[in-house]
């Protein structure tokens, strides 16, 4: 079985770190990166009329707008602190107050290359009733979505 030898961070950032990584296969010496990140949360959440929120969001990555389902960085494996981060993404992206019904439906590693799980909450009762609370260089508008139409666009493509 192979075996992590040695770990050296090569990249620190405040949400994730990159590291290297000498590995022993059996008696070879290979090095790989990974990256490393905390949690992050995903939100598929419908209206009472049986629509998807998303967002439409620039993204510096792509260096343009992108349509998705919402979410943000959760930090933490903590139960509590990822309702939390769930329930304060519902209300920055989407205005939704009242997220109390949030359940947490799936986690997985999204990339074999990455730590971190990537945890997927839903909701179906929800009422838009604030104005979004965008953090700083935040450009997100609100796009909604009958399910079928969603389904068919970004899980059969």
């Amino acid at each position: 079985m192979p075996t992590i030898d040695h770990e050296k961070i090569i990249l620190q950032s405040q949400r994730f770190s990159v590291v290297r990584q000498t590995i022993d296969f059996d008696g070879k010496k290979h090095e790989q990166e990974q990256v490393i990140m905390g949690s992050g949360i995903a939100l598929l959440i419908l209206d009472p009329n049986n629509n998807v929120s998303m967002v439409r969001e620039w993204r510096s990555s792509v260096n343009g707008y992108i349509t998705q389902i919402p979410g943000g960085y959760a930090g933490s494996e903590d139960e509590q602190k990822l309702h939390d981060a769930a329930r304060q993404e519902a209300l920055e992206e989407l205005g939704i107050k009242e997220a109390t019904s949030l359940v947490r439906i799936k986690s997985f590693m999204p990339v074999g290359g990455m730590r971190g799980k990537l945890h997927i909450f839903f909701m179906n009762d929800a009422h838009d009733s604030l104005p979004q609370a965008l953090e700083p260089a935040e450009d997100v508008s609100i796009v909604k979505l009958p399910l079928k139409e969603a389904y068919n666009r970004f899980v059969l493509g």
